[in-house]
């Protein structure tokens, strides 16, 4: 009886691992495929297959890019495969070669508008898709991957047409690099960073560059916020060289800055001549044109904000999605966003201790029971 109990036990545990190594990322122009093994142990893959009708292969059989099949927990492993190419596709992932079968189904993908994709039902049917004719449009930079940006997902089940967007090149390494730059004050020479993923990322050893100035994050003031950032939260740093001037500012993930493949990020302002990092911008897919820039805001005091709140990264803003408006350090630009009414009666007293930047916003009333520090600077 303790045999059989320990096998079922056993058995339990192992299809719960297997269910647990996902699709995260996809380079169409070099055919590439990263997996990711989500388990809290090692899962090999090496028998399992990928499936883009009428192609089929045996994970065993095909180019092992980087990595390995038996991929550790919380690691990865990168295949070239291809059928994975710039054209109209499906990817299923699969434990067997029933790929009629969604109980063998471990995740999927297709791109690009197939028409009448073979596997999408069985996706569907197994929970690992959302619906048969859903797609995640091509790359606008044929260099970009198509990746997985829901960094909390377990397995395909957690996946599906709403956590995948164009990405930067991240193979064999985590998809956390959406952040992007969400304000820009020139009057008191700060920038907000927005983490737009559903995880916290550390951006302290990133750069900011607005040439000849390089600065790395974790030597600037902190205003507001933490350089590891909290999901959908954000970074207010200050920085000399952020002025009243014509300029331009990028932000990278090293200090890389030539590199289209370290950018994250990019604005311009005030229509700087020959602007030094606009070309490696426009070549990573984060700024439409060398000769694009915001204007000056009318009001001195008002901030640059980029009002493309659903963004997952920098590859989707742009020139028209910035404008000016009132500073709102440390909190959203979306000003038909008001918090609740902040009284006692509801339970939204405001208590604690302030040291830091914090901003309040209601069209009701506020009621404050705070302690604020030297520190501390609080708008209400």
């Amino acid at each position: 009886m303790i045999r059989s109990l320990l096998f079922l036990i056993f058995l339990t545990f192992s299809f719960t691992s297997s269910s647990q190594v996902i699709i995260s990322e996809i380079k169409l122009d070099s055919g590439w495929v990263e997996l990711h093994n989500t388990a809290d142990t090692a899962v090999d893959v090496s028998n399992w297959w990928l499936c883009d009708r009428p192609a089929y292969a045996l994970i065993s059989n095909v180019t092992l890019v980087s990595g390995s099949t038996n991929i550790p927990s919380g690691g990865y492993v990168v295949l070239g495969w291809g059928p994975i190419s710039p054209s109209v596709g499906e990817l299923g992932l699969y434990v067997s070669s029933s790929f009629g079968s969604s109980s063998a189904i471990r995740d999927y993908v297709q791109y690009g508008g197939i028409t009448s994709p073979t596997r999408a039902p069985v996706a569907v049917a197994a929970g690992v898709w959302s619906a048969t004719t859903d797609f995640v449009p091509f790359p606008i930079v044929s260099t970009h991957s198509l990746e997985n940006v829901n960094f909390q997902a377990s397995s395909g089940t957690d996946t599906d047409l709403s956590t995948w967007a164009e990405g930067f090149n991240t193979l064999n390494n985590s998809n956390h690099d959406n952040v992007i730059i969400n304000e820009i004050n020139l009057e008191d020479n700060w920038v907000e960073l927005r983490n737009t993923a559903n995880t916290a990322i550390d951006v302290s050893s990133w750069w900011l560059c607005d040439r000849p100035a390089y600065a790395l994050i974790s030597s600037l003031t902190v205003l507001s916020g933490s350089a590891t950032i909290p999901a959908d939260s954000y970074l207010v740093v200050q920085w000399g060289p952020i002025s009243a001037a014509v300029g331009e500012l990028g932000l990278y993930i090293n200090s890389s800055f030539a590199s289209s493949n370290a950018v994250r990020d990019y604005t311009q302002y005030g229509g700087i001549t020959s602007p030094s990092r606009a070309g490696v911008a426009v070549a990573a897919g984060v700024w439409g044109a060398t000769s694009e820039f915001i204007p000056f805001p009318a009001v001195d005091s008002n901030s640059l904000e980029n009002r493309n709140y659903n963004a997952s990264s920098g590859i989707e803003t742009r020139l028209a999605d910035w404008s000016e408006d009132v500073p709102t350090l440390g909190t959203t630009n979306d000003d038909s966003v008001c918090p609740p009414e902040y009284t006692a009666s509801n339970g939204n007293q405001l208590t604690g201790t302030e040291s830091g930047v914090a901003v309040y916003e209601t069209d009701g009333a506020i009621e404050s029971d705070q302690t604020i520090t030297a520190t501390g600077m609080v708008d209400y």
